[in-house]
């Protein structure tokens, strides 16, 4: 019988960082993205994190990052040109719209 230490425990320092890396990880990812509202989901994460709940709401919006107003549309390819790589959908307009801006 060993009265030693194993080497699978730890000592309860070792916990605590563990506890609070994962207690922030909301925060990390936020930060991590450069989320824009990274600084509101840290104060979420501070102060409700605590809860399940605010926890979960603060990962989620960690990951989810959308700004409203920023996202563009690509213009669709006209219906003439089928499914053809772009290089050669371009080639085709070029082809098209060129003779028509000469005159």
């Amino acid at each position: 019988m060993s009265t030693g230490t194993h080497e699978y425990e730890s000592d309860p320092g070792h916990w605590l960082v563990m506890l609070t890396l994962l207690y922030f990880i909301p925060s990390i990812i936020a930060f991590s993205r450069h989320h824009h509202n990274r600084t509101a989901i840290r104060r979420l994460n501070a102060v409700l994190g605590w809860s399940v709940l605010g926890w979960i709401a603060a990962f989620v919006w960690a990951l989810v990052s959308f700004r409203r107003g920023r996202a563009t549309r690509a213009p669709a390819a006209p219906e003439s040109l089928g499914r053809v790589p772009e290089c050669a959908a371009a080639r085709l307009l070029t082809d098209r719209v060129h003779p028509d801006l000469t005159i």
